[in-house]
């Protein structure tokens, strides 16, 4: 499956390994005062979630270390007739898991250590841990109960199995309530077609390349050519730009490019405004 993926890389790109060999910019070395942080993020992420408080883990990470000490312990007691330890299948998942997870937390970024961070070192690609940690968790939950009490393994299965999907709601809910707020969007925009849509950089690279490319004849969305973090380099932005807009242009506000990262501050958001919306432009 790698090899058929790099191979993929290469047609598409002339490279095997470009996610080694090209990144984005946002590299930098770790400062020495700043790598108990840095080393903290992927644990963090693992155990508590986002900035939302949510994680598509769950209470998995803290019952998968529980059945792993239980195994751990059992292993060492064999000689006490303890049936439970780590065997071949219990060693490969973890290794799995485990593997990616170092390489994720210390493989230096390019295989250069002087461009250790990088922008693939996201809370996100932890989300590939999920697989084979959850799988290695019902391993355990069926080695730990005994054959004989076979109705509590899949009774203790079902219960984990509810929680997983009830956590796993509640981690998905702000990304699918900015994907419905976005559909909604562009319901709009395709059913009113105003001459222009002007909405922050990363949002309107989307819209013009994916949602509403179809309609690029149509809907002109305005791409702004530079990096803009804040409300008020867009609200400078706006006011330089706002006269070249056609009339009945869209202004999509109070909606920003990325469901995470707390980007809350982040496009045009007129709460934020020194100056507020010039009349001329509220449509």
């Amino acid at each position: 499956m790698h090899g058929a993926t790099c191979a993929c890389w290469k047609q598409r790109t002339g490279y095997w390994l470009p996610f080694i060999w090209s990144h984005a910019a946002a590299t930098y070395p770790v400062e020495p005062g700043d790598l108990a942080r840095v080393l903290r993020i992927y644990p963090d992420q693992l155990l508590h979630g986002s900035e939302f408080g949510t994680t598509l883990f769950g209470s998995v990470p803290y019952l998968v270390g529980l059945g792993l000490v239980l195994k751990l312990a059992g292993t060492f007691a064999r000689r006490l007739g303890v049936s439970y330890h780590m065997d071949a299948r219990d060693w490969a998942l973890f290794g799995s898991y485990a593997s990616f997870a170092l390489l994720l937390e210390f493989f230096p970024n390019s295989v250069a250590f002087d461009r250790y961070y990088s922008m693939p070192r996201i809370f996100r690609y932890l989300a590939l841990l999920s697989f084979p940690m959850t799988l290695h968790l019902v391993k355990m939950v069926l080695d730990l109960v005994p054959a004989r009490a076979a109705w509590l393994a899949v009774a203790g299965l079902l219960a984990l199995t509810s929680l997983n999907l009830h956590q796993a709601a509640e981690a998905t809910a702000p990304s699918r309530a900015y994907r419905a707020t976005l559909m909604a969007v562009v319901r709009e925009v395709r059913a009113r077609r105003p001459p222009m849509l002007v909405t922050e950089g990363w949002l309107a690279y989307f819209l013009s390349s994916v949602y509403l490319n179809d309609f690029a004849r149509e809907v002109q969305v305005v791409q702004i050519p530079l990096v803009l973090d804040n409300a008020r380099d867009y609200e400078a932005w706006l006011q330089r730009r706002q006269s070249d807009f056609a009339p009945g242009t869209f202004l999509l506000t109070g909606f920003g490019s990325c469901a995470h990262y707390s980007a809350i501050r982040d496009g045009f958001r007129l709460a934020l405004f020194q100056a507020g919306s010039s009349p001329r432009g509220r449509s």
